[in-house]
């Protein structure tokens, strides 16, 4: 395992000085082959985030609106970046074709790309390291995954011996346009590459020292983990975790390639690694997190259990209005559903529980809003019997309310349950029971 695939989120690359950091790291070790980069993030909290700049060109050009002047900001960031870097490369002329496409109508994917496409341009100049441009290797399918191909391409395209710009978050699709991944997706094009090297070390580097056992902003002092599965993140980012991209999980996985997560501005710092397995007598536990956001859908009808035709015809109707069922809890009369939905509207909602009503002769259907679900994650979460059997009253005993408890369905994750508002608490209370 003698190469490494390091991958730079938006804040490792916000501005010069950040690319500099960069640098310093990349050339601190010749195994680092390959650099994945994003787009510049924020570089204070007032600031906009290149991406969502594009994105709006690409919606007043959608609407018949010029870009030029949102563009100018996006266009003016840049060219600082390279001057404060000293590239004096091709950057003004490769600036005014993405303007040119995006005013020319080149489509939300393409707009969005550009960020990721520009930064490395300007960094494989001030580093001297080849580009590879996403979109001559990476082939997306319709359904958003990869064809096996990219692999086969990528690993082609990289000499161990020489040293590679990545732009991640972006490939093209069967018909050569380009084409993104979901917001995030830069720690996805890592894990391609990382799979195409085979055996290889991938570091995602970010602006933490590590994945911590419960979100800093809410539990300040919360303790790195160490070392956790491919699973026990995957399980976590499902429930609202959002370290690391869940789909970037999977090329690795397959390929049995560790992940060591790591901190730009300290990579001193051990960091967070992910492995294929541990031991789960170790840690059993190693993280809890929370997602807000839900509906509750609770239906009522006599054996409907024993009726799963009109089980899938209200889930259809369910997920056409817009709905995501993300969890569901069955009784013999009883249907729940835990489901995101926040773009369906009130009027919707009403129709909805309407027509299923009368369709399906339901004696009771009722969609309320002001849901979370919180879960617990460990591959030695079995071991650990005595302390989740204690979870729902020590919540309780804090006056928090329990919505349901599912043990089960994971053997590794329990699920909480929860009042939205609450979520604060219920993080708190799970913290100290579980870590202190």
């Amino acid at each position: 395992m003698n190469m490494i695939v390091s991958k730079f989120g938006g804040s490792s690359l916000c501005d010069a000085t950040h690319i500099k950091k960069v640098a310093q790291i990349l050339k601190s070790d010749s195994s680092r082959v390959v650099a994945v980069v994003s787009a510049p993030g924020k570089r204070n909290k007032e600031d906009t985030k290149i991406t969502d700049a594009l994105y709006r060109c690409e919606k007043l050009v959608a609407t018949g609106v010029s870009c030029k002047d949102e563009f100018e900001v996006i266009r003016e960031r840049y060219l600082t970046i390279a001057k404060d870097l000293g590239v004096k490369g091709n950057i003004a002329s490769a600036l005014d074709e993405v303007y040119d496409n995006i005013s020319k109508g080149a489509g939300k994917d393409y707009a969005a790309s550009r960020g990721e496409y520009l930064n490395a341009v300007i960094i494989s100049q001030y580093l001297g390291w080849n580009l590879i441009d996403a979109s001559d290797v990476v082939l997306i399918e319709q359904d958003g995954t990869v064809n096996e191909q990219t692999y086969v391409d990528l690993k082609k395209a990289i000499n161990p011996k020489e040293h590679y710009i990545f732009p991640g978050f972006y490939g093209r699709d069967t018909n050569g346009k380009v084409k993104t991944f979901s917001r995030g997706g830069s720690d996805i094009s890592g894990a391609i590459v990382a799979r195409s090297l085979g055996e290889c070390l991938y570091e995602n580097w970010t602006d933490v020292s590590g994945i911590s056992k419960a979100d800093p902003r809410i539990i300040s002092d919360a303790k790195v983990i160490d070392k956790l599965t491919y699973n026990e993140v995957r399980e976590l980012a499902s429930v609202g975790f959002n370290v690391f991209h869940e789909e970037a999980i999977a090329p690795v996985r397959e390929a049995g390639i560790p992940i060591q997560v790591k901190n730009t501005n300290k990579p001193e710092d051990k960091g967070t690694s992910i492995v294929a397995s541990r031991d789960p007598l170790v840690v059993p536990i190693v993280g809890l997190t929370a997602k807000k956001g839900y509906f509750k859908i609770a239906i009522h009808k006599l054996f409907i259990l024993k009726k799963p035709q009109v089980k899938v015809e209200i889930e259809a109707k369910l997920i056409e209005a817009g709905f995501s069922l993300e969890f569901i809890l069955r009784g013999i009369d009883d249907l729940t559903y835990y489901a995101q939905g926040e773009d369906v509207a009130e009027e919707t909602i009403t129709q909805l529980i309407n027509n299923l009503t009368q369709t399906h002769l339901l004696e009771e259907m009722e969609i309320t809003s002001g849901f979370a679900i919180a879960a617990v994650t460990g591959v030695g979460l079995g071991h650990e019997k005595k302390k989740i059997s204690l979870v729902a009253s020590s919540l309780l005993e804090k006056g928090l309310d329990v919505e349901f408890v599912q043990l089960g369905a994971s053997p590794i994750t329990a699920l909480f349950g929860i009042k939205e508002e609450q979520t604060n608490s219920v993080i708190h209370t799970l913290y100290d029971l579980l870590f202190r």
